[in-house]
């Protein structure tokens, strides 16, 4: 009862688009939000040797990791910043699209040829708007352009991959080793030999 309410460190796993709103409330309220992965949550969870799994107990779990280790407070993403997310997302959901009208081009019966062929091509112009989207966001913003042209110095990166890691990865400067951004990537495997 004593305690400043503003005080309050809201800590909640990563749940994409769901939790983003319920962030952004607290955030914007002046609360001091983390978001947490949730393989960081479990492991957590697994050190308490927890057995059970319910709803009340995870959120016991999430208040005592948020109270030990004191996760770094999460900032929103700035309104370009979702832009050039959301788009990156949708051109990757028109990619599998093409694909997926491609593939049942090659086994159609010839009577929906036509049809299939016409869904490829609107697809297609799709996709190129979306790419002329995502550059006009990256050579409008100075932040955006200034990282894209230090990426593409990069040999065998392209500008898609730039465009994903931009959106992706918007705090690059925050991962202090390769190692680390690769970890956050889900691109270091793990070893588990011990005991082998």
């Amino acid at each position: 009862k004593n305690q400043n309410y503003r005080e309050i460190h809201a800590c909640m796993e990563a749940t994409g688009i769901y939790g983003n709103a319920l962030a952004e409330f607290l955030y914007n309220s002046g609360f001091k939000v983390s978001i947490v992965n949730p393989a960081v949550i479990k492991s957590f969870g697994q050190s308490l040797k927890v057995r059970n799994k319910t709803d009340k107990m995870d959120a016991k779990i999430i208040v005592q990791f948020c109270d030990r280790m004191k996760p770094e407070p999460w900032q929103p993403l700035k309104p370009y910043e979702y832009e050039l997310q959301a788009l990156v997302r949708h051109l990757e959901a028109l990619k599998e699209m093409h694909n997926h009208e491609s593939n049942r081009l090659a086994a159609a019966s010839p009577v929906v040829i036509n049809s299939i062929k016409s869904i490829i091509q609107v697809i297609e112009k799709q996709i190129e708007e979306v790419k002329e989207q995502i550059k006009s966001i990256i050579d409008n913003h100075t932040e955006l352009k200034e990282k894209s042209e230090l990426l593409k110095s990069i040999s065998g990166i392209g500008q898609e991959t730039i465009s994903v890691i931009l959106a992706e990865v918007v705090n690059i400067e925050d991962f202090k080793t390769a190692s680390q951004l690769a970890a956050y990537a889900g691109l270091n495997p793990k070893q588990r030999t011990s005991g082998s």
